[in-house]
């Protein structure tokens, strides 16, 4: 499975590179934070509307299949996959801020390349509609898999959460109220 997604991650390079690009992260506006509550990367990462969907997809993938097989392997996994990109792709590719696969070592790098595409695409200052924010939501719960009780990461998952919920107008969740179903627990309706 990681070779084929390490396969797809290269084609979507050679047809999407360019729409990438990086900005400085807003401490007054991040999600993602150190302990000391400054922003953990200085950079996000933004993309298209067309390419964010896929390779969003495809990091909390890349995540979740590299926490399972730390989980089973240790970290040999990754060096058990070829990561050079393959024999047709036109070389040189252009410069990306993008990890390529040759360039991801441990589910750490993958893990904080998702986090920097979501704290690009939540804290940009872009007017995106609610819906693209919803969107988000699966490949969040695909990274949440695994993490460790009270981490950083889990601190994380939860604000990115609460923001993607806010701007669809679930309030009540995002703050983590509870749904009153309008009658006490065993009661008849």
């Amino acid at each position: 499975m990681l070779q084929s997604l390490f396969d797809w991650r290269w084609k979507w390079d050679d047809h999407c590179h360019s729409n990438v690009t990086t900005g400085p992260t807003d401490p007054a506006n991040t999600v993602i934070t150190d302990q000391q509550g400054n922003p953990q990367f200085q950079t996000y990462l933004s993309f298209t509307d067309i390419a964010i969907k896929n390779i969003m997809y495809y990091q909390a993938t890349l995540v979740l299949v590299l926490r399972i097989g730390k989980l089973i392997l240790s970290d040999d996994l990754i060096e058990s996959v070829d990561k050079r990109p393959p024999l047709d792709l036109a070389l040189p590719l252009p410069p990306t801020p993008l990890l390529r696969p040759t360039e991801i070592d441990s589910l750490e790098d993958a893990s904080w390349e998702f986090y920097r595409a979501m704290e690009g695409h939540l804290c940009s200052g872009g007017d995106q509609p609610a819906a693209e924010f919803y969107q988000l939501m699966y490949p969040l719960s695909l990274v949440s898999h695994g993490i460790e009780e009270g981490s950083l990461e889990e601190t994380w998952i939860s604000r990115i959460r609460s923001r993607i919920m806010k701007a669809n107008g679930y309030k009540m969740w995002a703050t983590g109220g509870e749904r009153s179903t309008g009658g006490t627990e065993g009661s008849k309706p």
